[in-house]
């Protein structure tokens, strides 16, 4: 498995599928169960859906030493 839910996605999913977990077992309803899908893949960071439709939401971060050295390197060739 890998990971394809970013860190805001995983933050809301735990929160909304939580929400629904616990308004299930307060009103005693089955729907709470429905709520361990969003919380389960906010745990795990990964959610089938986004894997069969090859979507990811994993923010990618650039390496900020490696873009300065670019930057120096350009201005000492001109």
């Amino acid at each position: 498995m890998k990971v394809n839910v970013g860190a805001k996605d995983r933050f809301y999913r735990i929160m909304i599928g939580g929400g629904i977990f616990a308004a299930g077992i307060f009103t005693n309803s089955w729907i709470g169960i429905l709520g361990l899908l969003p919380w389960g893949t906010g745990m795990t960071g990964w959610c089938p859906i986004y894997q069969k439709l090859g979507k990811s939401t994993i923010v990618k971060k650039t390496n900020e030493k490696e873009e300065n050295t670019q930057v120096e390197e350009n201005k000492e060739e001109n």
